[in-house]
């Protein structure tokens, strides 16, 4: 099912669901310009473990000028995971799907794309993996070494059972303020040196609350 965001002059924002040819399904933000010109194309891959929405101001202002997208990256957002095995979610794996997006668009050229924290490795590898389909990375904050000090965290043993049990937690009502503060915590670090904005927080702990597996997703890409 489509559903338009908002529309501004020739622009319109529709939130839709994409089936790909690897099998999965995404959620999407796509942008639409009715005037008719040809412009760059541009997929947007999230950070780990945010949504597609966290592109919201940056798409809105690359709208003008090129056509864009935003997906949830398989296992996290509104996007579900393609298997419960970890190996279904590393760099190759997710880096098939990206592409497989851009073709499920109907994206026949050579797309840009724009990638931040894990996303923008996903997009490198994209790159090397196909390079006839991508015109171009732009990478954002993306990973490097040595690795952040969460994702250290993340990949010690038993990192799933752990997030396991977080995710009861942020389904629990009544610890709520438990998994604030510990979002808080862990989302410093992502933001730094910017402050987290509340509503920010709020809107990650809904998100994780509807979808827990997000949190064994987070271990497995690391």
């Amino acid at each position: 099912m489509t559903a338009t965001i908002r529309t501004r002059g020739n622009v319109t924002i529709d939130e839709t669901e994409l089936t790909l040819d690897t099998g999965t399904r995404v959620r999407a933000v796509v942008s639409r310009n009715d005037d008719g010109a040809r412009r760059p194309r541009c997929l947007l891959l999230h950070g780990n473990p945010g949504p597609m929405h966290d592109w919201k101001h940056l798409m809105s202002a690359l709208a003008e000028a090129a056509d864009v997208a935003a997906i949830d990256v398989p296992g996290f957002g509104a996007s579900p995971r393609p298997s419960p095995h970890s190996e279904c979610l590393s760099l190759d794996h997710l880096a098939e799907h990206a592409i497989a997006a851009a073709n499920a668009l109907s994206w026949t050229e050579p797309v840009y794309l724009i990638g931040h924290s894990h996303g923008g490795a996903v997009a490198q590898v994209a790159a090397a993996k196909y390079p006839d389909r991508v015109a171009g990375v732009v990478a954002l904050a993306t990973l490097g070494s040595p690795a952040h000090r969460t994702y250290r965290l993340l990949s010690l043993p038993g990192g799933r059972v752990v997030m396991r049990a977080a995710g009861r937690v942020v389904q629990a009502e009544h610890l709520r303020g438990v998994s604030r503060l510990i979002a808080r915590i862990v989302m410093r670090d992502i933001f730094f040196p910017e402050p987290v904005a509340a509503e920010r927080v709020e809107r990650e702990l809904e998100t994780l609350a509807a979808n827990p597996s997000i949190l064994t997703s987070m271990v497995d890409v690391t």
